[in-house]
């Protein structure tokens, strides 16, 4: 993504590493792979259990036409530029939530992590770095991302296949003597809109609804006068907590199966990184931030979202995990991308009722 490129992830982690130690916080830097660090401080307040607060680094490209997509103007209140609410406004909430807690840990009600991590919007090999570097040192995972200041206590996961459709070259001005690829592929096209829409059909829970299928990429062809010999779809899947990947697969290829033979295509496993986040609402954690929330003004009651996150490799590690943050999400990855700035105000107050209650 466009941090790692010319706004580096590096940069970043080093201005947070210098923040904290401006602090009085004595911050760590270890990279998950060279060049791409994540970074982090404790506040010990001696107590039994600790909380650590993580945002991302990284943000998506910027448009191609945006002359300073990393500008961070601020108009009318609100601060616009690439990652402004994700996940700039979660960090600078949390950052100066910790620091400010940090200049009387005795006021605490857990000990502190706050972290930055590098690859959320890719593979978050960030996160799942942090959460085996640091396995066993915390019981509860904040992860930012713009919620609307909503906590969110489950997610689905993220799985792509790569489907490729074979077909016979031949002349384009002979296009009987071949066996177009991407013809043979409409009717796999059309098999994936209706599955769609039969998964839309099974509504699983309140907040996630229902799984989803997408065919986000179809690339196709060599060469003007060429039959196409081969075509390759990209497929975006969203499927629900508990579900079964290997079972989802086979329903998904069966359904494929019937509008076109199988020996007309391949479907293989392209990522699934990203694990869906189970609803864990009622746990002491999340009361405790759902009161803090209430102390605040602001509504209590926990949903879920539709894309992934980083808090499932927390889980992963034994820990719980919601997802909470300033910054509306429908802006994020958009060419308007702003935040307001009283809502990073009100997730500082929040967050330090959160850990001082």
């Amino acid at each position: 993504g466009a941090a790692h490129c010319a706004y580096g992830e590096e940069r970043l982690a080093r201005f947070v590493a210098d923040y904290l130690t401006g602090a009085g916080l004595a911050a760590e830097l270890e990279d998950v792979v060279p060049g791409r660090p994540a970074v982090w401080a404790r506040i010990d307040a001696a107590q039994a259990q600790t909380v650590l607060l993580q945002a991302h680094l990284d943000t998506v490209d910027p448009h191609p036409d945006d002359p300073d997509p990393f500008g961070g103007v601020e108009r009318a209140g609100r601060v616009f530029g690439r990652g402004a609410c994700d996940c700039k406004a979660s960090l600078a909430a949390m950052l100066a939530a910790a620091c400010a807690v940090a200049q009387c840990p005795h006021r605490l009600r857990y000990n502190v992590i706050v972290a930055g991590v590098p690859d959320e919007e890719h593979a978050m090999t960030g996160s799942d770095h942090l959460a085996r570097r640091l396995r066993g040192q915390f019981d509860f995972a904040i992860c930012g991302e713009p919620t609307s200041l909503v906590p969110i206590t489950t997610h689905k996961g993220v799985h792509r296949w790569r489907i490729t459709v074979a077909g016979t070259a031949a002349h384009s001005s002979a296009p009987e003597s071949g066996d177009n690829a991407i013809y043979r592929s409409a009717g796999l096209i059309r098999a994936i809109e209706g599955y769609n829409h039969a998964l839309s059909q099974r509504v699983l829970d309140p907040d996630l609804r229902h799984a989803t299928v997408s065919l986000v990429r179809i690339q196709g062809g060599a060469s003007v006068n060429v039959v196409p010999e081969s075509c390759e779809m990209l497929v975006d899947y969203r499927y629900m907590p508990g579900e079964d990947l290997a079972a989802a697969e086979a329903a998904f290829s069966a359904a494929l199966a019937a509008a076109v033979p199988r020996e007309r295509w391949r479907l293989r496993n392209e990522y699934s990184r990203c694990r869906p986040l189970a609803r864990d609402d009622d746990n002491a954690f999340v009361r405790a931030f759902c009161a803090a929330l209430g102390q605040c003004g602001r509504p209590s009651r926990p949903g879920g979202l539709r894309c992934g996150t980083d808090a499932p490799n927390y889980v992963a590690v034994g820990a719980r995990a919601m997802v909470w943050g300033p910054g509306d999400l429908a802006l994020a990855h958009s060419r308007d991308e702003s935040v307001a700035v009283s809502d990073v105000v009100e997730a500082v107050e929040i967050l330090e009722t959160f850990l001082r209650s």
